[in-house]
């Protein structure tokens, strides 16, 4: 029963809208309008039309949740799983940047969150430092600029991934995914993976890197109400 009720949460705020008006409606011309004498010609007409539209739509939704909504929303429940992993790892490696950066800078990591901060912290990032961060394999020393195009090109196929399940996947969700596989940092790594730039920091970055959190921000936000309540 739990299923049901939170499949029918799930139904989609217009369609429960006119659910609600129409039975409204219906006791109130059942149990009420069908009391009192007609108080126009074809009133009762009139009444009887509505009525039925009232119940067509009742019945029309109840088979829309139960045929198509709720094996949608199924569907959802088994694949959510897997999708919020991917979308853990998005965050996590979003993540591992910019608590780096914040150490090096000696300040919490809510400070990145204003863009000209931002822009300072940048300051202290050379593109071929060394990324002193944990990874998963041993790839030996690499710098900035290596560790980020990773990330980047990680972060892509992952997205790219989740697009092969659109069918179940919410516009909202897919816009969020869209903001951050065209980020301006992504983009700009990708394409000059195997050239050095003239940079000394990643000061020039920095609204590519705001972007690039506020995005990432935005999809933690999303996960944690969308998502997470299909996997609890």
């Amino acid at each position: 029963m739990s299923t049901y009720l939170t499949n029918f949460k799930n139904l989609r705020k217009e369609l429960k809208y006119i659910l609600y008006i129409s039975i409204i409606i219906i006791f109130f011309i059942e149990f009420i309008g069908y009391s009192y004498d007609e108080i126009f010609p074809s009133a009762y007409t009139f009444s009887n039309i509505i009525l039925k539209i009232c119940y067509s739509y009742v019945a029309s939704l109840i088979f829309y949740y139960l045929f198509v909504h709720y094996k949608r929303q199924d569907d959802k429940r088994k694949y959510y799983e897997v999708l919020s992993s991917k979308l853990n790892k998005l965050i996590k490696d979003h993540n591992s940047v910019f608590e780096k950066i914040a150490s090096i800078n000696g300040v919490n990591d809510d400070a990145m969150d204003d863009e000209e901060s931002l822009k300072i912290f940048l300051k202290k990032i050379g593109l071929y430092q060394k990324y002193d961060g944990v990874f998963v394999a041993n790839v030996g020393r690499i710098d900035w600029k290596t560790r980020l195009t990773i990330i980047s090109k990680t972060s892509t196929r992952n997205i790219e991934n989740i697009y092969l399940h659109s069918s179940i996947l919410e516009v909202e969700l897919i816009q969020l995914l869209e903001k951050v596989i065209n980020n301006g940092l992504f983009q700009t790594l990708i394409s000059f993976e195997n050239i050095r730039l003239s940079n000394e920091n990643f000061e020039d970055f920095y609204k590519d890197f705001y972007s690039y959190r506020l995005s990432i921000k935005n999809l933690r936000i999303y996960k944690e109400k969308e998502i997470d309540m299909y996997i609890l």
